[in-house]
């Protein structure tokens, strides 16, 4: 290109040419610096760019890491109170058993008690009623003759 300026200077139209394709390559120049420098700022602004999305990239890993520890701590809490509310409705269940089991045995002590007292007045009644036929067979045996009475009747009293 500057060859080609040296020529131009050569000639007589180079004055005349020389203001005509100086400012045409100024602008050129210019031009090809602000594209270069637009370039240049893009690949600066791609860089910061890039680096910012490693950032973030990091960041999210970050944060997902997180996120898994979050949910592995929430579901085993979620499994501690499952297991919790589980031994509860167990003792629950155990405890409404035992309560039944309790209300059976009170009910059959009762009914064992009560069955014993039964028995009890039956027997007093018993001895009572064996008490009193005693007497009555006591006063029926003592209005009986004896045998000294048979034996004296046996004996004619003309032998004597």
């Amino acid at each position: 290109m500057f060859e080609f300026l040296r020529k131009l200077e050569q000639t007589n139209k180079t004055d005349e040419l020389r203001e005509i394709i100086e400012p045409a390559v100024e602008e050129a120049v210019l031009r090809a610096i602000s594209f270069v420098r637009e370039d240049f700022e893009n690949l600066e602004k791609v860089a910061v760019l890039k680096r910012q999305k490693l950032g973030l990239e990091e960041d999210l890993e970050k944060l997902k890491l997180q996120k898994e520890r979050k949910e592995e701590e929430f579901d085993r809490r979620e499994r501690e109170i499952e297991h919790k509310v589980g031994l509860d409705r167990q003792r629950m269940e155990q405890e409404g058993t035992l309560q039944k089991r309790e209300a059976v045995l009170e009910a059959k002590e009762s009914n064992l008690e009560q069955s014993q007292e039964a028995f009890d007045e039956r027997m007093e009644f018993f001895k009572q009623e064996l008490s009193d036929q005693k007497g009555l067979l006591k006063s029926v045996l003592d209005r009986l003759p004896t045998a000294e009475i048979f034996a004296g009747l046996g004996t004619p009293k003309s032998a004597e």
